[in-house]
């Protein structure tokens, strides 16, 4: 099921008082997904998909043009943190501070500005990294985790890695790939996986993730 937030152009007409702006569809999937296991007062909330990194500020001003600006309570800023995410972080701030609203100070929090701004840096605001990488930590004990980090690490050592050295969130959606090849019904995408109910949202690897989208709704929640 889709949000019902209609999108004409550069123009997005609300439904919802709460949103999280996202990269692309695999991060749009995976909130829906972890939408369905959180209890009813935090599902209420709109995904958008930016369309990219380099589109948040044009989303973010056409999500804030909209009439219904002052319906809008909070908006959730969700990238990966690629190979540095607190250069992620910055560039978010930064985009955010552009377009006259206050940022969060750190990743996983909400500003106090109206509306309230969050930020969330894939994995966890500090590593490197990316949601793919996200998904792999939450079946690292899966015997299927092993062999696809076999694979991957067999490509390193023969030299047939396509990406660069040393880069853990292409190295991350190669691992996702060759992970999803052993399901009954492969599948290429994190966010197709996370629909289909492969990911387990309890575990450790999501806490931050869903406490950035309680926190959404105003949800205290400790350091």
């Amino acid at each position: 099921m889709t949000d019902p937030e209609t999108n004409t152009g550069s123009r997005i007409i609300p439904e919802y008082r709460h949103f999280i702006l996202v990269e692309g569809k695999d991060e749009v999937n995976l909130l829906e997904a972890l939408k369905r296991e959180l209890p009813s007062r935090y599902r209420r909330f709109g995904t958008i998909e930016a369309g990219g990194k380099d589109q948040f500020r044009v989303r973010l001003r056409a999500l804030l043009a909209d009439e219904r600006r002052d319906g809008i309570s909070a908006i959730g800023v969700m990238r990966d943190a690629d190979r540095n995410a607190e250069s992620a972080f910055e560039s978010v701030k930064n985009g955010i501070s552009g377009i006259d609203l206050m940022p969060p100070e750190k990743h996983g929090r909400y500003s106090d500005g109206v509306p309230r701004i969050g930020i969330f840096i894939a994995p966890d605001g500090e590593s490197e990294g990316s949601i793919e990488s996200l998904c792999r930590l939450s079946v690292e004990n899966d015997g299927a985790s092993l062999c696809a980090k076999d694979y991957i690490d067999c490509l390193g050592k023969r030299g047939l890695t396509r990406w660069s050295d040393n880069n853990r969130a292409m190295e991350d959606k190669a691992f996702m790939h060759a992970f999803l090849a052993s399901l009954k019904d492969p599948l290429t995408r994190a966010g197709e996986a996370a629909l289909q109910g492969i990911w387990n949202f309890d575990d450790e690897a999501f806490v931050r993730l869903v406490e950035f989208v309680k926190d959404l709704f105003g949800q205290k929640v400790d350091a």
